[in-house]
C-alpha cells in the first residue's frame, strides 16, 4: 500500500495500545468481585448488583474480541469509554455495595511527579501573590491554589489479593550522583515513596471470598508450601536409560537379529513410500501397508522376548555422545568455548553407523 507517512503513523498509533490487557484485567477483577458478593453480600445487594456485574463481564468479552480484531477492521465502538462506564456503575461507586464500608473505586490525592511550564508559571505567580497578601484569609486561599497546582487525583479500583504480585517489576536503573548530599536526598525520597506505595497497596488489594483468593491461601499456607527440589539437568538424553547391572550383558545375537528385522522392515516401508510417490498406490493403501509392517515387526520382537537391555544397548550405540567432565564434575571446554565431547557410540564404520540409525528410525521414528 502506497500511503503517506502520516497515514502510517495514524494506523500505528491506533494499533499500539494495551486495551486487550486492560480489558482482561478488568474482567478478571469483576469475576472475583462477583463471587465475593455472591458469598458475602446481602440479599438486596445480590439481587441488584449480581446481574449487573454478570452483564458487564459479558460486555468485556465482546470488547476483547473487538480489541483483537482492531488490527484488521474498525468498529463504531469506543472501548475506553465503555470501560469508564463500567467503572462508574453503582456497584463500583456505592459504599458497601460489595465490600463493607468501602467503595470499589476511590480517588487518591498525591503530588505531581513533574510540572508543565504553565504549572510552574502559575506556581510562581501564586508565590508572588502570597508575598503581597495582607491577611491570613488571603494567604489561606492562595495556599489552596498552590495545593491545586501541585497535586493531582488518581482513580484506583480495589483488586483481589491474589493479583498483588502479578505485575512484573522493571529492572532498577543505576543512578550516578555528583555528591553524597544528592545521593542521600534521593534515598530519602525513595523511602517516602515506598511508604506511600505500601499504604496504597494496603487499601488497593483486599482479600475477597473468591476462588482465586481462597486458592492463594491454600498454595501459600506454610503447611502446604514446600520448595520443590532443584532440577538436575542431564548432559545427554541417554542418562535417562536404566543402567545395565554389573555382570549382566545384552544378548549380542538378539541385538543383531533386531537390527536385521528392523532394517528389513524399514526397506519395505520405503518401498511402499516410493510406490505412493510414483502414484501406483493411494495414500490410504500406503498407510495400511505401513501399519501392517509395523505390526509384523512388533510381533516378531515379542516372539524373541526382547528385553530393555537390548533396546538400551541399541540406543546407546547410536546416540551416546556427551561432554567430558573433569574431576570436579564440570564440563571441560575447548578454546572456542564449545564442550569437549566424548564419542561413546559404537566405533564401527560409518556404513554400520548408518545402518544403526536406520534401526533407530525403524524402532522409534515410526
Amino acid at each position: 500500500m502506497n500511503l503517506p507517512m502520516k497515514a502510517w503513523l495514524k494506523i500505528d498509533n491506533q494499533l499500539c495500545n494495551d486495551m486487550i490487557g486492560k480489558i482482561c484485567n478488568l474482567a478478571r477483577d469483576l469475576s472475583s468481585l462477583y463471587w465475593h458478593l455472591y458469598n458475602t453480600g446481602t440479599e438486596t445487594n445480590n439481587q441488584e448488583y449480581l446481574p449487573m456485574i454478570y452483564d458487564d463481564i459479558c460486555l468485556l468479552e465482546v470488547l476483547s474480541n473487538i480489541a483483537i480484531d482492531s488490527a484488521k477492521r474498525r468498529y463504531d465502538c469506543n472501548i475506553e469509554a465503555e470501560m469508564k462506564k463500567i467503572k462508574a456503575r453503582p456497584y463500583m461507586t456505592s459504599q458497601g455495595a460489595i465490600i463493607k464500608d468501602d467503595t470499589i473505586v476511590f480517588t487518591e490525592t498525591r503530588y505531581k511527579k513533574s510540572l508543565s511550564e504553565k504549572c510552574i508559571a502559575d506556581y510562581e505567580e501564586c508565590l508572588n501573590e502570597r508575598e503581597k497578601a495582607t491577611s491570613q484569609e488571603e494567604i489561606n486561599e492562595i495556599n489552596k491554589k498552590i495545593e491545586k497546582i501541585l497535586k493531582t487525583e488518581d482513580v484506583h479500583m480495589i483488586r483481589p489479593d491474589f493479583t498483588k504480585n502479578l505485575k512484573s517489576q522493571p529492572k532498577k536503573k543505576k543512578r550516578r550522583f555528583e555528591n553524597e548530599e544528592q545521593k542521600e536526598l534521593y534515598r530519602q525520597k525513595q523511602i517516602v515513596y515506598k511508604q506511600e506505595q505500601n499504604a496504597l497497596k494496603e487499601r488497593l488489594y483486599k482479600r475477597l471470598v473468591s476462588p482465586m483468593d481462597l486458592l492463594k491461601e491454600v498454595i501459600y499456607d506454610p503447611e502446604h508450601l514446600k520448595r520443590s527440589p532443584r532440577t538436575n539437568y542431564i548432559d545427554r538424553f541417554t542418562d535417562i536409560l536404566a543402567p545395565i547391572p554389573k555382570g549382566i550383558k545384552a544378548d549380542y545375537n538378539r541385538i543383531e537379529k533386531i537390527k536385521e528385522v528392523c532394517i528389513e522392515a524399514k526397506k519395505r516401508m520405503d518401498c511402499k513410500q516410493s510406490e505412493y510417490d510414483s502414484g501406483k498406490i493411494s495414500f490410504d493403501e500406503m498407510w495400511e501397508e505401513k501399519k501392517n509392517i509395523q505390526k509384523d515387526v512388533i510381533a516378531n520382537l515379542k516372539d524373541r522376548k526382547v528385553t530393555s537391555l537390548e533396546i538400551n544397548k541399541l540406543i546407546r550405540d547410536v546416540y551416546d555422545e556427551h561432554p567430558e567432565l573433569n574431576k570436579h564434575g564440570r564440563v571441560i571446554r575447548l578454546k572456542n568455548g564449545k564442550p569437549k565431547m566424548i564419542d561413546a557410540r559404537d566405533k564401527k564404520s560409518n556404513k554400520e553407523r548408518s545402518r544403526r540409525m536406520d534401526v533407530a528410525m525403524a524402532l522409534f521414528g515410526t
